[in-house]
């Protein structure tokens, strides 16, 4: 079992887990609590109702961090929308990206 740990030492968080878990256990430190991804998938997903955003989803994505944000495009107008957000804690996976 994988468990991030958001608040709190890693150490001691594994030491209590041992005491009542007999499997694999690996303890690592996390990015993102499941309460504050709800809160930030929350605002997110209200942006879904103007179409002209193209959000099509809005997951959770604790173990990695990240709330993913599947649309058609990127625009300036829901970059602006969003830019207040934690946006290191935002994945957005678009349909269309820029051409490199």
């Amino acid at each position: 079992m994988v468990v991030p740990v958001v608040s709190g030492e890693v150490d001691s968080t594994q030491r209590e887990l041992e005491a009542v878990y007999e499997g694999n256990l690996c303890v690592t430190r996390g990015v993102l609590s499941i309460a504050e991804g709800q809160r930030l998938a929350e605002r997110v997903g209200a942006l879904q109702n103007d179409r002209a955003n193209s959000i099509s989803g809005v997951a959770l994505d604790t173990p990695n961090g990240r709330v993913v944000v599947a649309l058609f495009m990127v625009t300036e107008q829901l970059y602006e929308q969003v830019v207040d957000l934690d946006l290191e804690k935002l994945e957005f996976d678009p349909v269309v990206r820029p051409v490199r």
